[in-house]
């Protein structure tokens, strides 16, 4: 049998590279420990991540100089988990995209609404546990024939005012367009760039009363 040299280590072996090692640690940046404690937290944090995905956004206001925006997300139905949230976290959102075009617009700051402000849910809600947003694209998706109404004056373009309807606290009206197109729009866009459409809408809707008391319908 042919002759095989083993060897054990010594123990006084072992400790020496456990002395190197530890020498090696400790010569370490502690910057180098702080990064990887860093990186380690973040990685954490992204898998804790949640989506949520902008169903519609509903209302606008002004406050302290920005811009915000009333979300209703997808999949909470309840109001109290709609949020107002900054214009600089919606961009390429389509569903901003429609509320602007339904609004004739970016609002100017000297049309910021007055009324109740808003309160915080004392609930989780969307706006508490929202990292990221993103848009719906499968509700919201933009179609080919998508039409923007003309810039300035509405007054050439405007076939007629349709109907007038209230929803929550503002009034709508739907517009029926010289080229065929249907869009509705607030009251006061209406106001701004097809005064005179609105006023012929009033016209047609008067009711007189004559001096026997029966009310007669204005002529259209």
């Amino acid at each position: 049998m042919p002759f095989v040299a083993t060897a054990r280590r010594s123990a006084s072996d072992v400790d020496d590279e456990s002395e190197e090692e530890m020498k090696a640690h400790m010569a370490r940046d502690p910057e180098e420990y702080e990064e990887e404690e860093e990186q380690a937290e973040e990685g954490g944090r992204e898998e804790e991540e949640e989506e949520f995905t902008v169903e519609k956004i509903v209302d606008h206001k002004w406050e302290d100089g920005i811009l915000k925006y009333k979300v209703k997300w997808k999949g909470y139905e309840k109001k109290a988990d709609q949020t107002w949230e900054p214009e600089d976290t919606l961009e390429d959102v389509v569903a901003l995209d429609e509320y602007l075009k339904a609004i004739g617009g970016r609002p100017a700051p000297n049309s910021a609404k007055r009324g109740r402000k808003s309160t915080g849910s004392a609930t989780a809600t969307p706006a508490a546990k929202k990292n990221r947003v993103k848009q719906d694209t499968t509700v919201a998706q933009l179609k080919e024939d998508d039409w923007d109404p003309p810039a300035g004056s509405w007054e050439e373009d405007v076939r007629m005012i349709e109907t007038l309807e209230r929803s929550g606290n503002e009034h709508i009206c739907y517009v029926q367009w010289v080229n065929g197109k249907r869009t509705q729009h607030p009251l006061h866009v209406i106001y701004q760039r097809c005064p005179q459409k609105m006023l012929k809408f009033y016209e047609s809707h008067l009711v007189f009363r004559d001096s026997a008391g029966t009310i007669k319908s204005s002529p259209k």
